[in-house]
């Protein structure tokens, strides 16, 4: 079905759990789209309703339950600064990050290692950056100032999640720690050290964590802490 023109005072758009009928609409074309709001059921499989927005090249703020790294290229994430996930599926945030160079702003509740998709098509811009993240060499995501983030058994494998990102530009972290193991929290203080950034908020909720874990932390990461951070613990 060829795409059809919305209203110019279209900037901001949430659709839920309609996408199946979105999907059979067809596309539409969104050319003043700033804000998406896609909340669906994952069991209903496919792309979630993103094949159904084209031209949202000024899409800045992007909600959704759930985003597969194969259909980032159905999105127009170029020009986002806020991404915030139920659930992202695919080899590493490396691989979602390169997309989203300009991105301020990462909420993510759960990552699903998925090693299977290495390639999707892309422009000659981000090929380069895609070769990074496949083979693990570095990325500066250099705007990136708030993340905030689940870490939990199920979405996690060794090395995979934080794979050759650094994030200069970090001032406030939100993390939750949903793990018996203490290797996710390694590689956690690895990333923020090899980033060199200044943190100047850490909310953290641990309830699985034991307190000599978390001073362990606080001590590898004391070199890109900021004189007057605030730390909020929640457990």
């Amino acid at each position: 079905m060829e795409g059809r023109s919305h209203p110019l005072w279209d900037r901001s758009l949430a659709v839920e759990y309609f996408t199946k009928s979105l999907l059979e609409a067809g596309t539409f074309e969104y050319p003043l789209l700033e804000s998406l709001s896609l909340r669906y059921d994952f069991r209903d499989g496919g792309s979630g309703g993103f094949s159904s927005f084209r031209n949202c090249s000024r899409l800045r703020k992007l909600q959704a339950t759930h985003l597969y790294y194969p259909d980032l290229d159905l999105v127009d994430t170029a020009n986002l600064t806020t991404l915030e996930l139920v659930e992202y599926s695919g080899p590493s945030l490396n691989h979602l990050l390169v997309k989203c160079p300009l991105l301020e702003t990462l909420i993510i509740a759960r990552f699903k290692y998925t090693p299977g998709h290495t390639s999707i098509p892309d422009s000659d811009s981000t090929v380069a950056l895609l070769d990074a993240a496949v083979n693990n060499t570095d990325y500066d995501l250099s705007r990136l100032s708030h993340l905030d983030i689940i870490i939990r058994d199920l979405g996690w494998t060794p090395n995979v999640i934080w794979s050759g990102l650094h994030l200069p530009a970090l001032t406030h972290l939100s993390f939750q720690y949903w793990m018996e193991s203490g290797e996710a929290i390694r590689e956690l203080i690895e990333l923020l050290t090899r980033s060199k950034c200044v943190l100047q908020r850490i909310t953290v909720d641990l309830p699985k964590f034991e307190q000599g874990r978390w001073v362990e932390f606080l001590d590898g990461i004391a070199p890109v802490m900021a004189p007057d951070i605030c730390v909020v613990e929640k457990w």
